[in-house]
């Protein structure tokens, strides 16, 4: 039996489908049909598909181009990916605590 990762997350992604910036908007599109269409059981196996991607442990940071990008969690084992993120670089926020307080 097979079965598709769940994608959860997908307004942040679609918002960047309605992008001025055409080339976004398409790999955007494109980004979120294979998403959602994927199924990966590890980070090896993630990262040899997107192998522009950051990924670190369950957090991966893909480049969309022009200062874009999208963020996701994945949970391999469970088959589930939450997008985090979606949109211009400069604006993301940092994910991870510094110095004992929330980023």
């Amino acid at each position: 039996m097979f079965f598709l990762m769940r994608l959860m997350g997908i307004g942040k992604l679609s918002e960047l489908t309605k992008c001025a910036d055409a080339g976004i908007a398409n790999a955007a599109a494109a980004l979120w049909a294979e998403l959602a269409a994927g199924r990966w059981k590890s980070e090896a196996e993630f990262g040899e598909y997107y192998p522009l991607a950051t990924i670190d442990g369950a957090e991966a940071r893909i480049p969309l181009g022009a200062g874009y990008h999208v963020d996701l969690m994945v949970n391999y084992h469970a088959e589930m990916m939450l997008i985090d993120y979606a949109g211009v670089a400069e604006n993301a926020q940092s994910r991870r605590a510094t110095k004992g307080k929330a980023a």
